[in-house]
Formats: C-alpha cells, sequence, structure tokens
C-alpha cells in the first residue's frame, strides 16, 4: 500500500461534537457497541479538504461524547471501490466481531456492496468474495447505504435505491452475512423521485420503525414510517445522513452528519436517544452525557409573535409558526445550534455560520 499523505484540519475547536482531524469530512457511516467503546465510522477524504474517493474515518468513545479519533477503517484500494470508493453503509456486531457493510464504487461497474471485519475494532480486512450484492435488475444499477439487522433468527438487509424513477428500499436476507437472497421491497408512497439514502430499521418499546433520507435531490428530510404512516420529527435544515444504532442496553440512538456550507467543513451531530412518549409517539433527546450541557435559553434562538426563528448575524435560519412558545431546550456548541421541543417530539438542528 502506498504512502499516504494527510491533510489536517485547521478550524475551530468544538466542544462537543466530534470533528475529525485530516481532511474533508462527510456523514456517518455506521455505528456499534463493541467490547466497552462506541465505534463511530464517517465518509472521509484524508488528502484534501473536499470531496474525493470516500474512506470510512474511525473514532472510539466510551459515552458519546468525548471521542478519540484513529486510523481509517477502510480505504479504497481495490478495483470494485476505484469510482467513488467507499460509501455509506452500517456496523454490526456478531460472534465477538466487527461487521462493516459498505457502498463499493466502481468506476466501470457501478455500486455494489461489500464486507469488511474486524476482530479487535482497529484493524479490519475485507473479504475476499466481495462484493457480496449487486444491485437488483430493476434497480437500474442504484444499491446504496446497506443497513444490515438480525431478525427473526435470520440476518436481514434493507439498502436504497430507486425503480421507475421512484425511491425505494430493497430487503434482503442472509444467514451467514455472505450470501444474501432478494426478499421484496418497500415504497415509500411517496413518489420521492431517486434513490433512497440511509434507510434503517429499529425496535422502541416493541414497534418496528423503519428511517431513511429523501434523495440527495429533494429537500433534505428525515423521514420515519411505522405500519404505512409517514412522519417526521427533525424539522431543520442541517441535519442529514441519519445513522441508527443499540447502545450498551440496548437502546436506540441517532447521530447524523451536520455540513457547514460556508467553510466546506462539517461534524458529527450530537448523539440523540430515540425513546416513545406516553402518546405513542417517537422523541429525540441527546444521551445521557450531553444532557448536562442544554440550556433553555438561547441568544440564537427566539419566540416572536407566533414564531419560533433562529438568527445569526441578522441572518434567518429557521421560521416556523407556533400557536404558543414550546418547551424548549438548546445545545450550542461552535458553529452549531441543536434545538429540543416539547421533551425531544420535534428536533430543529442547524449549522450557525
Amino acid at each position: 500500500m502506498g504512502q499516504h499523505f494527510f491533510i489536517t484540519v485547521k478550524e475551530d475547536i468544538l466542544f462537543r461534537h466530534f470533528k475529525n482531524s485530516n481532511g474533508w469530512m462527510g456523514g456517518p457511516c455506521g455505528a456499534v457497541f463493541f467490547k466497552g467503546e462506541y465505534h463511530v465510522f464517517f465518509q472521509n477524504y484524508p488528502h484534501a479538504m473536499r470531496w474525493g474517493p470516500m474512506h470510512w474515518g474511525h473514532a472510539v468513545s466510551r459515552d458519546l461524547i468525548s471521542w478519540e479519533e484513529r486510523s481509517p477503517a477502510l480505504i479504497p484500494d481495490m478495483s470494485y471501490e476505484d469510482g467513488e470508493g467507499c460509501l455509506p453503509g452500517c456496523a454490526l456486531e456478531h460472534d465477538g466481531k466487527i461487521y462493516l457493510f459498505y457502498t463499493s464504487d466502481s468506476a466501470s461497474s457501478g455500486n455494489s456492496v461489500s464486507v469488511a471485519s474486524s476482530s479487535d475494532g482497529v484493524l479490519f480486512e475485507k473479504y475476499e468474495g466481495n462484493p457480496v450484492l449487486l444491485p437488483p435488475e430493476t434497480s437500474g444499477g442504484r444499491l446504496m447505504h446497506p443497513f444490515v439487522f438480525e431478525e427473526d433468527g435470520t440476518f436481514k438487509m434493507v439498502a436504497g435505491s430507486v425503480k421507475d424513477g421512484l425511491g425505494t428500499i430493497y430487503e434482503f436476507c442472509s444467514k451467514d452475512l455472505y450470501d444474501w437472497e432478494l426478499k421484496g421491497e418497500t415504497e415509500t408512497g411517496l413518489f420521492l423521485r431517486g434513490t433512497i439514502e440511509h434507510p434503517a430499521v429499529f425496535r422502541v418499546d416493541g414497534d418496528r420503525f423503519m428511517i431513511f433520507q429523501s434523495p440527495a435531490n429533494m429537500p433534505h428530510r428525515i423521514l420515519f414510517a411505522r405500519e404505512g404512516e409517514i412522519f417526521t420529527v427533525e424539522t431543520g435544515p442541517d441535519l442529514y445522513s441519519p445513522v441508527v444504532f443499540s447502545d450498551e442496553e440496548g437502546e436506540s440512538v441517532l447521530v447524523g452528519w451536520l455540513n457547514d456550507r460556508i467553510k466546506g467543513t462539517s461534524c458529527l451531530s450530537i448523539p440523540r436517544k430515540i425513546e416513545g412518549d406516553l402518546r405513542g409517539d417517537l422523541t429525540m433527546m441527546p444521551v445521557d452525557a450531553s444532557c448536562k450541557y442544554l440550556i433553555d435559553e438561547s441568544r440564537f434562538v427566539e419566540y416572536v409573535n407566533g414564531r419560533l426563528r433562529i438568527m445569526f448575524e441578522g441572518k434567518l435560519l429557521f421560521d416556523k409558526a407556533y400557536k404558543e412558545c414550546p418547551d424548549l431546550l438548546v445545545l450550542e456548541d461552535v458553529g452549531t445550534v441543536e434545538v429540543f421541543i416539547d421533551g425531544g417530539r420535534e428536533t430543529i438542528t442547524c449549522a450557525i455560520c
């Protein structure tokens, strides 16, 4: 493997959000709790402050707020990754190993799904039989962001795609994590044109939910689905690329990407615990280690004449009508504001710049 040169990020230090130290940073690729530590993986081009063939950056934490960056987990060094590189997917713990499922992108053949594994959480070995899954014939060659989970005694995978121009989520199953069989597809019913991104399946209080992001050419809306009902919790403009994983207690946690369009840099959102309230609604609040940083008044957030606004240096970043002032908690950091409304029934994420 050739010598690698890394570009160091020289930006304002974030106090509560993880930001990488080398090169361009994109959204999270997957996260997992493994041998007493949380591992989060993220899109990274370490050679310049711009998008390039994607690597999987890697960081670890014991509390989901203090992070130690490690060497990249995946580097695009195979022929089936010679296009856009190693794009997002997921991380899964099974039988004492971490398995990374990722979108491998080839300049000649397009998307596929590949897998790498590690027994120590440091060095990851790519499967010699990669790629393990090619796009279905009906997908137009698009198969993005695989998410793998165990359910009903088998391994299942959902992956974003497109069929007849509309966003679709394909479903697969496997007994061994390597040989996958197409089982069906889920149409969102929203007539979203383009590829669905970042699908995932999780459970809260026994109920099964799916989360996904609308196609890149659409407004960036993180959507949830339960038994045919489509809804959202995040209504702000700047949270992208959601990743859902289980914490040490088996509870669902979401982390996403805050992209600073002005500086061209970004960071991960504060991890948010997904829970259900007494009304059966989903809520998202910061994980326990971050709650001490919540404040109930912010110089960036105001409620005036029936409207909740987020402002920065006279620039309006968010504006929405509410009949009365909602119960607000805010988490501020350098360049970021995250607002949690009514116990997390609604969240608003903004890059302040």
